[in-house]
């Protein structure tokens, strides 16, 4: 990947359209990226990662952030870059998300993230951010993360690398090289190894709860898993053959009580048979008086016949006269009944004719109301449209009183950052003058040292004189190097921090000026030439104003809504009566016939009653049905007493035959049978039972033994076998996780995943140091520590630098600030090697350096520089951001950045 042209628009520092063509740079070699600080250098940078990936290539630095703040508010942010991957030219063009004013009417819209990459061919286009980074990524072949580590060298991270402990760096590199697969296996097998350490412990635990389930008798069970199980075998059998003994004797028992009970039984029926044959023949006397008293009564019974044939036909014509008495009654209800009908129906009609007049009287009264509320409809929308006008109004002065908090929000950041920013520039200009008071005094005290190894007649090592007449003398107070280094550290993160804080400053301003232009944009379409003093007392004016309108607009909506809505039930009610009043009406005719039908009825029912009345036998009903009631009785009487002669003499004859043929059937069966001697018997019967009942629990015992012991010993062969098992496969798994999680004991932390690293770690090392040695004549190389200093946590990828001037072996940790920066370059470019390499098929003709160099010295720098002009060989190039001067002087091309006196930056190629 290389890139071609890119063209920024109201990104980061970058007010206005900017456009970088690669192109005049040439197809390889060094360029350097240089300017002013804070200018937009960096930005550059983020520009490309974020226009391939969607995401600045610094951390810090968020998608949300990068609208330009000293853009115009209509100036759209996006980035655009075309470059060439094998030969052939792709763009790509991403816009973040961010606010901006709305294309028509006024107010603040959100601008939806976007992207688009465009092929060289006839492929379709990528739309949409998260497909154009997947389509990014799968033609370079480079997610976001490895594309950093090998084509963007970021400040600060050479070093995090270079003095990263083993767990930081087995991180990064588990993250670049992808060996969290390693871990994966180490976790598996950790966890595989305490599943089966659980099994085995839980078999255990079953083997023990199983011989401690079996029962053993006297004799205590072994310890030894296998010799208990033939231990329990032994005493299972054993016990299987007394459980026999005692079951044959169980069932000779049950054999004799059999015997006992069934002798007992015939003795028992036959005393009982002979019993019933006794009391059967008392109860036959008994019985032969009182059949003979019953015949008597019964023949006297039948004497009353005449008698009750004479009441019944009396009964008859009475009952004839009572149904005549009834029809009377009948007749003459259904009479007083109709009567009571008309008189209601007549009553229903007058209530009727009234209810119709007081329908008509309210029917009137409604249409007078419905005709006063015409117009109420209309009235109500005509509010809606105003108050809707006015909540239009309203919320463009909300959005006004929006504004002017956020421009007041803006003016206290301003004067935060610029109060910030003074004393930051106060501690910049205190820091840099310690530097040089310092930078004064060492270099004094360093002519003071030379003075003294200065002898008469020998010449002057600086000017060459024989004589020395006034030899320079020991500076006081002057600060060692290490010292005058840290002061010029600490003098140039002033310098950042003021230039940083600067910018922060400049962000607020452009900030507080595009809140003031919105403010007075929208003051302007409220308020018709408002000065900004005035916008504030008038939007509180307006404020009040709008409410006490909307408010009285909400009392008159109220009424007039309240108004429609009545106007709409008046409607449905009178649609509602003129209904009622015609159901009304038709009632009231058809009440009408048929009151006159009901009269008619009411006299053709009193004509039949008299008719009938002038028939009757008896005086009144009560007359006829009190004769009816004694005749009745009377006959009753004399029939009830046939009945129950009859009845009881049937009982008494069926009794006293029943009685012989049971008498008779007792005979039969006591005919043959023999005397048992039952108090013998039964004795005999409660001690065999007494008997079986002790050999039952003899046998459920021994029979609860067995089955406990058998599913013990299912149990223990089980859990045995099992355990025997786990315990050989945890022996070998447990060695291996031991040795994949480098937890063995008394060797090194090295896990499996440590390994595979070791190994990219020396391939990255052996490519860093072919530069390092370059830049440091040979005399630096980086390796990896191969004995841990602390067996207890994780090693084996700790660095140490080998100084071959002296032969010692050291930690990095001790290098010079040059020195460290040179090998913190080998080491990131070593990296982005093996990346390249391992990713195998990546072309990557492009990559980026950002400062650093500030700290090394003319020779290092020279040597730093080589090593990257070798990286360039081919057809690459290399891009390096720095302040430093040495590096104008070398590198002839140049992409230089500039802050404007009117906000922004600007960017120009030279070569």
């Amino acid at each position: 990947m290389k890139p071609v042209k890119l063209v920024l628009s109201a990104f980061g520092p970058y007010a206005g359209r900017v456009e970088v063509d690669f192109a005049q740079l040439g197809s390889r070699g060094l360029y350097l990226i240089t300017g002013d600080t804070g200018a937009g250098k960096t930005t550059l940078f983020d520009a490309i990662a974020f226009a391939l990936y969607g995401e600045p290539s610094g951390s810090a630095r968020q998608p949300d952030m990068l609208r330009s703040k000293y853009a115009d508010p209509r100036t759209p942010t996006f980035v655009e870059l075309t470059f060439l991957y094998r030969g052939q030219p792709y763009t790509v063009r991403r816009n973040p998300e961010y606010l901006r004013p709305r294309e028509r009417g006024t107010g603040i819209t959100l601008q939806k993230a976007e992207a688009e990459l465009i092929y060289p061919d006839d492929r379709p286009p990528v739309a949409r951010s998260r497909e154009v980074t997947r389509a990014v990524a799968e033609l370079i072949g480079l997610d976001r993360g490895q594309f950093l580590q090998i084509a963007m060298i970021a400040q600060g991270d050479f070093l995090r690398l270079l003095h990263a402990r083993t767990e930081e760096r087995s991180r990064i590199f588990r993250e670049i090289f992808d060996t969290g697969r390693y871990q994966k296996i180490q976790d598996a097998l950790r966890a595989r190894t305490n599943e089966l350490r659980s099994l085995c412990e839980r078999h255990a635990a079953a083997v023990k709860q199983a011989i401690a389930g079996a029962r053993w008798g006297e004799e205590p069970p072994r310890e030894e898993p296998h010799e208990a199980l033939l231990q329990l075998e032994e005493r299972i059998k054993s016990g299987k053959k007394a459980l026999q003994a005692l079951r044959a004797a169980l069932s000779e028992t049950e054999r004799a009580l059999l015997e006992a009970r069934e002798r007992a039984a015939r003795g028992e029926a036959a005393a009982a048979l002979r019993e019933s044959l006794e009391k059967t023949r008392r109860k036959i006397e008994k019985k032969q008086p009182e059949l003979a008293g019953l015949l008597e009564a019964a023949r006297r019974a039948e004497g009353g016949q005449e008698e009750i044939e004479r009441l019944s036909r009396d009964i008859q014509k009475a009952e004839e006269a009572q149904a005549a008495w009834e029809e009377l009654e009948t007749l003459e209800g259904e009479a007083r009944g109709q009567e009571a009908v008309r008189k209601q129906t007549e009553r229903a009609q007058k209530e009727l004719r009234q209810a119709l007049q007081k329908g008509r009287d309210a029917l009137q009264s409604d249409r007078e109301e419905q005709q006063r509320l015409l117009g109420a409809g209309v009235r109500a929308a005509a509010l809606a449209h105003e108050a809707e006008g006015l909540a239009g109004r309203q919320g463009a002065l909300k959005e006004l009183c929006d504004a002017l908090r956020n421009h007041a929000e803006d003016l206290r950041a301003l004067k935060a950052a610029q109060r910030a920013y003074e004393e930051a520039r106060r501690q910049s200009e205190q820091k840099r003058a310690a530097y040089e008071r310092g930078e004064r005094l060492f270099l004094d005290d360093q002519a003071g040292l030379l003075a003294e190894r200065l002898l008469p007649g020998r010449p002057c090592p600086v000017c060459g004189a024989l004589e020395h007449p006034a030899p320079a003398g020991r500076a006081e107070d002057a600060p060692s190097e290490q010292a005058l280094e840290k002061l010029k550290r600490e003098s140039a993160s002033a310098v950042e921090r003021t230039a940083a804080l600067s910018a922060r400053a400049g962000e607020c301003r452009g900030r507080a000026e595009t809140s003031r232009t919105a403010l007075l944009k929208q003051a302007g379409a409220l308020f018709e030439g408002c000065a900004p003093e005035e916008i504030t007392p008038r939007v509180q004016q307006e404020g009040a104003r709008l409410n006490e309108r909307q408010a009285e607009i909400q009392q008159e909506l109220l009424q007039a809504q309240a108004e429609q809505r009545r106007a709409k039930e008046l409607e449905a009610k009178i649609a509602a009566a003129q209904d009622r009043m015609t159901a009304l009406e038709e009632e009231e005719r058809r009440l009408s016939a048929q009151l006159l039908a009901q009269s008619a009825a009411c006299s053709e029912l009193g004509g039949r009653a008299q008719k009938l009345r002038e028939g009757l036998r008896f005086s009144s009903r009560g007359e006829a049905q009190k004769t009816l009631g004694e005749w009745s009785r009377q006959r009753q009487k004399l029939q009830q007493d046939q009945l129950q002669a009859r009845a009881a003499c049937e009982r008494a004859q069926k009794e006293m035959d029943e009685l012989r043929a049971t008498a008779a059937a007792l005979e039969d069966q006591l005919k043959g049978r023999e005397e048992t001697d039952l108090p013998a018997e039964q004795a005999l019967q409660r001690a065999l039972a007494k008997k079986k009942e002790e050999l039952s629990g003899q046998i459920e015992a021994l029979g609860l033994e067995a089955a406990l012991n058998e599913r013990a010993q299912k149990s223990l062969e089980q859990h045995a076998a099992a355990l025997a098992a786990g315990y050989e496969k945890l022996a070998w798994l447990k060695a291996l996780s031991d040795t994949a999680n480098g937890t063995v004991s008394g060797r090194e932390k090295i896990t499996l995943e440590a390994f595979a690293q070791m190994m990219f770690f020396d391939r990255i090392l052996n490519r860093a140091n072919v530069r390092l040695m370059r830049m440091t004549s040979g005399q630096y190389e980086l390796i990896r520590r191969r004995e841990a200093g602390d067996l207890r946590r994780q090693t084996g990828l700790e660095l140490d630098v080998v100084d071959h001037y002296n032969g010692t072996t050291r930690s990095v940790q001790t290098l010079s600030g040059g020195e460290s920066f040179q090998a913190s370059l080998s080491l990131a470019l070593g990296l982005s090697d093996e990346i390249q390499s391992s990713s195998g098929g990546i072309q990557l003709d492009a990559m980026f350096v950002d400062e650093g160099f500030g700290s090394l010295d003319e020779d290092a720098l020279e040597k730093a520089v080589n090593a990257l002009a070798d990286l360039a060989e081919g057809d690459r190039l290399v891009g390096i951001i720095s302040h430093v001067a040495e590096l104008k002087a070398r590198i002839d091309r140049q992409i230089v950045v500039t802050k404007k006196p009117t906000g922004g930056s600007a960017v120009r190629v030279e070569c």
